[in-house]
């Protein structure tokens, strides 16, 4: 037997788990090539929408509530494989074929190995393969968008777009009427599971003076038992929400297995008229499709940019060098944002919350269980779902403005691979830098359109934010001295705790963290086709949407975002697809 067999019973179990799931996920799945041709070559759709994620969904739904008007959605993955709506299981998605698994272009900001950041490949796009969080940041985020000259994008704005999709299911929350709605495709709840520890964290934060709050509403310091994406105990991506329900229109067609490669865009008029594409698992096979009234890119934040290099809309020096015809010069892939997840301090539990079967049949019953039941294990993600937004000393304390977010990691103690997050024996708690003043930039080197682009990251490369993220630290001690976490038998493991003189003399590595859990990427990234007026240099596209200069061509998805939420950014994706297909039904009117 090996070591970690040794001391954990559970790795032969676990393993042959991981090999079952990962392998349903990985299944290839053959692509009619004839049928894909016939449906889209050469055919005219009144909108082509680009990326069936968190927007793009969303925009095909609701474009195709216009019985006249006809809806291309084209997505590079295929359907949803059924493991990835089992929350526990949410790890084993990461790094398979429903992941692009982007790699940052540089080493030096996850320390000595290369960033990966996960985005979904899949129908349902990230929302497939994401920790479901339901946050939709901080009221003055927006505010600032709008303050940017981002007309129409402040709070108030927004919040009937926030309020549209939700179906709010826990009457607690959506007794508030102000912030939280019932009736939108979107299902959104707490986990049925409720593991025994929550509880507790509950209880120690509010110790330390931190009220329990709605992270959604009017005041958000404090501490929540968050709200996900999920319905019954199950994943509800985008997918499911917004196109199943849907896929009967006869207006509509999805399909998927089909990379687009560039946008088609006349070089006088200026005027995007279709796309080019290649069949994804034959790229040999390509072909064009044409939009009578306009292409919306909902790619995502490093395919919607990419896509845009590509068709000669971005930096002239870049495309110029690589030959590609000018259409317009913009900023496209500058102003790359992302939250810092910060690795924090380590509780060992003496009254394991959840220990992981040693035998396989034990597994196979509590799928059973999950299947039969919305109050198992499995419907969850242990305490990982305990979220706190609070304030370093740095913060403004004259207002609701936190800076930093509190998250919860579970781990197994005696192995390193992957398990499902419901089985636990020590916790992780983590910091988020919500407002970063690192700078990030994405870029191309290369006209295949198959070639990644090349992601630049440079994490902790300021002082304000590691001052910020050490001083988070604080708040770990002090739960760790709380008579809830005492008497539940947290104890604080002091091995990892990093400090400020760790990081700027060196000394700090990914030795002292095992690989998997150091991280610094919160896969969070936003901005990389910034919106904003036509003053404003850095601007890819309009408040409308439209990218500057280029007629029948939009952007909707994260990388609209002017400025970094001070949340998950999944919940203002949906939002920007809600707003972007009441603009767009507002031009055709």
């Amino acid at each position: 037997m090996t070591d970690i067999e040794d001391s954990c019973p559970a790795a032969n179990s676990l393993q042959t788990l991981l090999s079952l799931v990962t392998a349903i996920i990985n299944a290839k799945v053959d692509v009619d090539v004839s049928q894909t041709q016939r449906l889209i070559n050469k055919q005219h759709f009144d909108f082509i929408v680009v990326g069936a994620g968190a927007s793009g969904s969303v925009i095909a739904n609701r474009l195709s509530e216009i019985p006249e008007w006809s809806v291309l959605l084209l997505e590079a993955g295929g359907e949803e494989p059924k493991p990835t709506t089992i929350p526990a299981f949410y790890w084993y998605s990461l790094g398979t074929n429903i992941d692009w698994n982007f790699k940052g272009a540089t080493q030096n900001s996850c320390g000595d190995k290369q960033c990966t950041f996960s985005r979904g490949k899949v129908l349902g796009g990230t929302t497939t393969i994401n920790g479901m969080i339901y946050n939709r940041g901080n009221r003055r985020d927006y505010d600032h968008w709008a303050e940017l000259g981002n007309t129409g994008w402040g709070y108030e704005d927004v919040l009937p777009y926030f309020k549209k999709s939700e179906n709010n299911r826990d009457p607690d929350i959506y007794k508030d009427t102000r912030h939280h709605s019932r009736g939108g495709y979107l299902d959104v709840e707490r986990f049925p599971y409720l593991d025994k520890n929550i509880p507790v964290m509950l209880d120690a934060f509010q110790e330390l003076g931190y009220p329990i709050v709605d992270i959604n509403s009017e005041n958000v310091t404090g501490v929540m038992h968050l709200q996900s994406m999920q319905s019954d105990g199950t994943r509800q991506s985008t997918n499911m929400a917004f196109i199943q329900p849907i896929k009967h229109r006869k207006n509509l067609k999805v399909v998927t297995n089909v990379r687009v490669t560039r946008v088609l865009i006349h070089p006088d008029t200026k005027l995007a008229y279709g796309v080019a594409y290649a069949i994804e698992n034959n790229r040999t096979i390509t072909g064009e499709v044409f939009a009578k009234k306009e292409v919306i890119l909902s790619a995502g934040v490093f395919n919607s940019p990419h896509l845009l290099l590509l068709s000669g809309v971005g930096p002239k020096e870049t495309l110029e060098a690589l030959k590609i015809k000018l259409i317009k010069n913009l900023k496209v892939g500058y102003n790359l944002q992302d939250h810092i997840l910060f690795p924090g301090i380590y509780f060992s539990l003496k009254k394991e919350s959840q220990i992981l079967p040693s035998d396989l049949k034990i597994l196979e019953d509590e799928f059973l269980y999950f299947q039969n039941t919305s109050n198992s294990p499995w419907s969850a993600f242990g305490v990982d779902n305990i979220y706190a937004n609070v304030k370093s000393k740095y913060a403004n304390k004259n207002t609701d403005y936190p800076d930093l977010s509190i998250a919860f990691l579970t781990f197994l103690s005696c192995t390193h691979i992957s398990y499902p997050v419901c089985y636990y024996d020590s916790i992780r708690m983590d910091s988020l830098l919500l407002r970063p003043k690192f700078n990030n930039y994405l870029t191309i080197n290369t006209t295949d359109p198959f070639a990644s682009p090349l992601i630049y990251t440079n994490y902790l490369s300021n002082k304000d934010d590691i001052d910020i993220l050490i001083d988070s630290y604080n708040v770990g001690i002090a739960l760790a001295q709380t008579a809830a976490f005492r008497k539940a038998g947290f104890m604080i493991n002091t091995t990892f705790i990093i400090t400020k003189e760790d990081i700027e003399n060196g000394t700090f590595t990914p030795q002292r963290i095992s690989d998997q859990e150091f991280l610094f990427a919160c896969d969070h990234h936003v901005g990389t086709n910034k919106m904003g007026p036509e003053t404003d240099p850095s601007a890819v596209v309009s408040p409308e949407l439209k990218v500057h200069g280029v007629r029948g061509l939009r952007v909707a998805d994260a990388s609209i975002m002017p400025k970094i939420i001070s949340g998950n950014p999944a919940a203002t994706c949906i939002m920007i697809g809600e707003k972007a297909s009441d603009l767009i039904k507002e031009t055709y009117k």
